[in-house]
C-alpha cells in the first residue's frame, strides 16, 4: 500500500534528471481513475533504482498524492539505474478496439466502434483533421479529455445503441464504392444522424452510391471531390514509391 505521504517522499528522493518530465494530463487521469475508485492492482509494479530513484512509476505516485488517497501497487527496489532505458520499449501496447473487444464481446464492430468514437470526441473539442488521422490530443479546455477506457464506458452508457448504429451505418457502406474509410463514415453518419436519422441515412446512402442523383446535386459534387482527393493521394503515394 502507498500512502500519500509515502508517494510524496518517493517522488522528493527522486533525481528529475533520470525520469522523463511528468505529463499533467496523465496525472489527471489517474487521479480521477483513483478518486473515483476505478483504480486496480494489475500487476503493473513502480520501479526504483538502487539509488532510491523512482524509474518507472512516478505519474502513478504524483496522482495518488494529487488524490489524496492510499494505492495498492505492486513496488519492486534495487534495480540498475540504466533499467530505465527497456521500460516500455518492448510488448504490444493494448489500443481502444482491444478494449472494447473484451468489454463488450457481443460486438464484432469493437475497431470501427473505438475508430468513431475517437473522430466523434476530437469532433466535439474542434479537432476533426486531427481526430482522423489519431495524432491529435484536445486543445483548449478539453485538453486533458482523454479518449480512453473510461470515456468509452461513459460514451457507451449514454448512446446503448451504439453498436447497432455502426453495424447499420458499415452496411450502408458496403453498398457503395466505398471510398470514405469507415471512420470518416460513420463518424460523419453519427454527426448528422443526431440531427435526422432518416435524412441521414439517405444522406450517407446517396454518397456512398451515388444512386439516384443528379450531376448538379451537391451530394454529387462532394462525392467527385472525395473520389479524386483519394485518387490524388494514391496517386501521390505511388509516385513517392517508385522515387524511393
Amino acid at each position: 500500500t502507498i500512502t500519500p505521504k509515502i508517494a510524496a517522499e518517493l517522488i522528493a528522493q527522486t533525481d528529475p534528471t533520470v525520469q522523463r518530465k511528468s505529463k499533467s494530463a496523465q496525472i489527471n487521469y489517474l487521479k480521477d481513475q483513483i478518486l473515483a475508485n476505478k483504480w486496480q492492482l494489475n500487476g503493473d509494479a513502480i520501479r526504483q533504482d538502487i539509488k532510491g530513484n523512482i524509474i518507472d512509476g512516478l505519474h502513478r505516485l504524483k496522482a495518488c498524492v494529487a488524490a489524496d488517497m492510499s494505492i495498492s501497487t505492486i513496488f519492486i527496489k534495487g534495480l540498475p539505474t540504466d533499467a530505465i532505458k527497456t521500460i516500455d520499449q518492448a510488448g504490444a501496447k493494448r489500443t481502444l478496439g482491444d478494449y472494447i473487444a473484451i468489454q463488450y464481446a457481443e460486438s464484432k464492430y469493437h475497431g470501427a466502434a473505438a475508430a468513431c468514437i475517437q473522430a466523434i470526441h476530437f469532433y466535439s473539442i474542434g479537432r476533426l483533421g486531427s481526430g482522423f488521422n489519431d495524432k491529435a490530443s484536445g486543445s483548449g479546455t478539453n485538453k486533458n479529455v482523454k479518449v480512453d477506457s473510461v470515456y468509452v464506458d461513459n460514451f457507451l452508457a449514454k448512446y446503448p445503441d451504439f453498436f447497432k448504429f455502426i453495424a447499420h451505418s458499415l452496411a450502408i457502406r458496403a453498398q457503395g464504392d466505398r471510398v470514405i474509410t469507415p471512420k470518416i463514415f460513420t463518424c460523419f453518419h453519427w454527426l448528422l444522424s443526431n440531427i435526422n436519422e432518416a435524412k441521414a441515412d439517405d444522406f450517407m446512402y446517396k454518397l456512398s452510391t451515388g444512386a439516384g442523383i443528379e450531376t448538379t446535386h451537391p451530394i454529387f459534387a462532394l462525392r467527385k471531390r472525395i473520389i479524386i482527393s483519394k485518387t490524388d493521394t494514391t496517386q501521390l503515394k505511388s509516385k513517392a514509391k517508385l522515387t524511393g
